[in-house]
């Protein structure tokens, strides 16, 4: 991905199918983290289960114009440089009023680096029953929005899409229908959708640079019990910067069980900065099952009239799927036309549910009309297996030719599971783009892991290393990371938690710059089984935390204070009664800072925290918090008093928010070195 440092669990994943025309999103799946994919957060890497594959087939028999399958990701991201009052707030809320009419609304308000976008929107369905219904929904932006990146090579370079310049508020409005046939007597199912978005209207990860209008529609209908009728109209109109109109209709007639005809008719009409013309394209297909293993197909397309630049369509090619045997399958297609040689292959090896092998090339003939990417051909090698009950390996190999890059990966990767304790797991990665028009890159990563549970003790451990290198070395980087957590209940009053964090990079121009970070903590916790009233929590941390230029540090912050501390605190609450808890909280650091990089500059810094709190329950679900604090700083002779207050809702037995004010510049938290923490703020707390 395009950042590094994610913010893990953050990422929304989905593949959306959009037409190769007009580029409207006919499909859209959402992925599912563990099965469908597998995120590394520190290195910004994706690893599909199953390769995604450039493009799809045609949608039509008279179509030269393949649908083109994208992966859509959504994150948030530790960024390089931050002001530490960026947010990002969002709410959605859905109601059925009866069972035939539901309402909604939508908020999303975001600033970043002074960039505010907000975003509004309501929205109603109206259904007969699950099959028919008619939808609208309305949207007005104001800001620009964020920028999105687009990369056609798996991620190891990225082009941005940058945002459209709005000062005014920008409004999107989408209409959209689906009935079937039954109430006619027919057999079928017609939709439209209809969508207009003015220039400068932002939502989260796109953004409209010109006035869209975008228009959709689809007929399919059982004209018998053999044959079957369709029909699709595609528009997309941007204004002065020109139109896309795909017009298209086909008709698909069973001859007998083993043998199936169709015929198609495809037109295109195209005004833009690039192309312009019109065409129009007739298209036979015919597919013939010999057995249950066996179906082999050919189909032919020409252009009967054409004007303008677009290219010829002229196409005649054939293809074959054979079910090999239980366990192996395989897939082809050769064409030759207008604008050259065009294939695919697959072959799927899957001889037992856990063993999967897979292979798969595909040439692309160009089409001036298409809005898919450059790219010619693709092959794709991988295997999956499960050794064991103990050991699963995975590798792959993808290879891309482009107009300008071509590129290159292969991972690598083993888990094991010898027993009802342990996992242990290991990947290695390895990417290179030949770049044409600059240099040469190949980045290098592997990572180690293992973890351990059992009825006392819980822990994890991992490392990962990554190399970037490039021809010239200017691109040249280096990052280390060293991660462990453990638990540890000593009997069943008392439990060990710690934890140890490092992570050394040198790295030129990427989110994460020259610089070290070191956390080390170990704390004991006392939760009497038998007496809930009292419990306690002492805890020691080191920190070492060496910023680079605009490395985020521990606060989240960029270009902050560099320091190295001893920190210990002890904490406790004892419940007086039911409605009523007192605290207090004892803290100390003892450590040197620096407001920049030279390692002469360190002075020395402690400092004393001091907190009693009373936590009370006023009604029924409503609490409030009442905190007096103090925190003393010996090398400056200061002594600051604050005090911090808040009502807490229990919206129910698991979830409790919270609004309140904190009086005092600073913050409970002794490894944060800012005073910019007066100010109000919001809480949302889940226990399980």
């Amino acid at each position: 991905m395009h950042r590094q440092d994610l913010l893990p669990d953050s990422e929304t994943l989905a593949v959306e199918l959009r037409d190769g025309v007009t580029g409207v999103v006919r499909s859209r799946k959402t992925l599912v983290k563990g099965t469908d994919y597998r995120i590394n957060y520190m290195q910004g890497v994706v690893i599909l289960t199953t390769p995604l594959s450039s493009s799809s087939s045609a949608s039509g028999v008279a179509s030269s114009i393949a649908d083109t399958q994208y992966l859509v990701v959504q994150y948030e991201f530790t960024p390089a440089a931050s002001s530490g009052d960026d947010y990002a707030l969002a709410g959605a809320a859905q109601s059925w009023i009866n069972d035939h009419i539901s309402i909604g609304a939508t908020a999303v308000g975001e600033d970043v680096d002074g960039e505010k976008t907000t975003l509004l929107g309501a929205n109603a369905r109206l259904q007969a029953d699950e099959n028919s219904f008619i939808e609208a929904e309305v949207m007005r932006s104001e800001g620009t929005g964020s920028s999105s990146w687009v990369s056609l090579d798996g991620g190891l370079t990225f082009v941005e899409d940058s945002v459209a310049k709005r000062i005014d508020p920008a409004y999107a409005i989408r209409v959209a229908a689906e009935t079937d046939l039954e109430g006619l007597g027919l057999d079928g199912r017609v939709g439209a959708s209809v969508e207009k978005r003015q220039a400068g209207f932002a939502a989260t990860g796109s953004s409209t640079k010109y006035d869209q209008l975008l228009v959709s529609t689809f007929a399919d209908i059982a004209i018998t019990e053999s044959t079957t009728a369709s029909a699709t109209v595609d528009i997309a109109d941007q204004g002065a910067q020109g139109y896309t109109r795909a017009y298209g209709a086909e008709v698909e007639h069973q001859l007998s069980p083993d043998l199936t005809l169709r015929g198609g008719i495809n037109h295109i009409d195209i005004a833009s900065t690039s192309q312009n013309g019109r065409r129009t394209d007739l298209g036979l297909g015919i597919a013939y099952v010999l057995n249950e293993d066996l179906e082999v197909s050919a189909y032919g397309r020409k252009t009967v009239d054409k004007v303008g630049t677009l290219t010829d369509a002229d196409r005649v090619g054939v293809g074959i799927d054979y079910r090999i045997n239980d366990a192996l399958s395989l897939e082809g297609e050769v064409s030759y036309g207008s604008t050259g040689v065009g294939g695919l292959i697959g072959l799927v090896h899957q001889p037992t549910a856990d063993e999967r092998n897979y292979i798969g090339y595909r040439v692309n003939a160009p089409d001036s009309a298409s809005l898919a990417s450059s790219a010619r051909t693709g092959l794709v090698v991988g295997t999956e297996r499960k050794v064991n009950e103990i050991v699963a390996l995975h590798s792959e190999a993808i290879y891309n030719t482009f107009d300008r890059n071509r590129t290159l990966t292969q991972t690598y990767g083993i888990t094991l599971t010898p027993d009802e304790f342990w996992t242990l797991n290991g990947a290695f990665e390895r990417g290179t783009i030949y770049d044409k028009n600059d240099e040469d890159l190949q980045r290098t990563a592997l990572s180690l892991g293992a973890g351990y549970v059992s009825d006392g003790l819980t822990g994890t451990v991992r490392g990962e290393v990554r190399d970037e290198k490039s021809t010239t070395g200017a691109k040249d980087g280096q990052s280390y990371l060293f991660g462990s957590s453990m638990s540890w209940r000593t009997d069943d009053d008392w439990r060990l938690i710690g934890s140890f964090d490092a992570l050394l990079s040198q790295y030129n121009n990427k989110a994460i710059l020259d610089g070290d970070y070191v956390e080390a903590s170990i704390g004991y916790a006392y939760r009497p089984v038998d007496n809930e009233r009292f419990n306690a929590l002492a805890r020691y941390t080191f920190l070492y935390d060496l910023p680079g230029v605009q490395q985020v540090t521990a606060n989240g912050s960029a270009n902050g204070p560099a320091q190295r501390s001893h920190i210990f605190s002890i904490d406790g609450n004892y419940d007086i009664n039911e409605w009523l808890t007192v605290g207090a909280k004892y803290g100390a650091r003892i450590g040197e800072i620096s407001e920049n990089r030279d390692p002469s500059g360190w002075t020395r810094s402690s400092a004393h925290l001091g907190i009693i709190r009373v936590d009370a329950e006023v009604a029924k679900d409503w609490d409030i918090l009442l905190e007096a604090r103090a925190m003393a700083l010996p090398e400056a002779k200061t002594l600051d008093l604050g005090a911090l207050a808040a009502v807490y809702y229990s919206v129910d037995d698991h979830v409790k928010v919270g609004v309140g004010y904190n009086f005092a510049g600073f913050s409970d938290d002794l490894r944060d070195l800012e005073r910019d923490h007066q100010g109000i703020f919001f809480n949302i707390m889940a226990k399980y």
